[in-house]
């Protein structure tokens, strides 16, 4: 089993089995033109902080064995998935930015259906949620 090493923007070091690392294509991509030989040192992921990279670790372990869709429509969220997204407004806004920014459609996809369900029709908890808010 083949381990990579990756290094939030906090600085925290997680160590994740290269096959599971690739359900992020940014991670995937790095990997590639690394080379697997080539895995020494830590992939540092500049855009995401260890309290977020940590949760997207849990996600990818829960869906290690589930396919990768090709875009973010095309996913269904499951009870796991709607456990996992029962988290804060930051948290939620910090977990899409983090999947966007490591190109997991899947992730990606459920949070914004989370988004997307916590916003809907209601233009006061919008304006209260993103009032505080620091993308």
């Amino acid at each position: 089993m083949k381990i990579v090493h990756l290094q939030s923007s906090d600085k925290v070091i997680f160590d994740l089995e290269i096959s599971i690392a690739k359900r992020s294509g940014l991670i995937k991509r790095m990997i590639e033109n690394l080379g697997e030989d080539n895995l020494n040192e830590y992939l540092p992921l500049s855009k995401v902080e260890s309290h977020i990279l940590g949760k997207v670790i849990v996600f990818v372990m829960h869906h290690k064995d589930s396919p990768i869709p090709d875009n973010a429509k095309e996913v269904e969220m499951t009870e796991w998935d709607k456990q996992f997204l029962k988290v804060d407004i930051q948290t939620l806004v910090a977990l899409i930015n983090a999947a966007d920014f490591l190109d997991m459609k899947d992730l990606l996809g459920l949070g914004c259906i989370k988004m997307r369900s916590y916003l809907k029709g209601n233009p006061e908890k919008m304006e209260t949620a993103f009032s505080n808010l620091t993308i």
